[in-house]
C-alpha cells in the first residue's frame, strides 16, 4: 500500500494507486456479495416462519384463550441457528 511512496514518477504513483484502488473495489464487492446473500437467507427464514406461524392460527384458534408456551410455538421444528464463518 504504500508503494507508491517509493515510486519513481507520477506515472508509476498513478498506476500503483489504481491497482490498490481495484484490488480494494474488488474486496468491496466481495463483502457486498456476501451481504446480499445472508440478506436473502433472513428473507428466506422470516417467511418461512411466518408461514409456520401462519399455519399455527386455526390450531390456535381452537384451543380457546390459552396462552402459547416455547415448545407450543417452536412444536418439532426447534430453533434454526446459522453459523456464518
Amino acid at each position: 500500500m504504500a508503494d507508491w511512496a517509493r515510486a519513481q514518477s507520477p506515472g508509476a504513483v498513478e498506476e500503483i494507486l489504481d491497482r490498490e484502488n481495484k484490488r480494494m473495489a474488488d474486496s468491496l464487492a466481495s463483502k457486498v456479495t456476501r451481504l446480499k446473500s445472508l440478506a436473502l437467507d433472513i428473507d428466506r427464514d422470516a417467511e418461512d416462519q411466518n408461514r409456520y406461524l401462519d399455519g399455527m392460527l386455526p390450531s390456535v384458534g381452537a384451543r380457546g384463550n390459552q396462552r402459547l408456551t416455547l415448545p407450543d410455538v417452536l412444536g418439532s421444528r426447534g430453533p434454526s441457528y446459522k453459523i456464518l464463518l
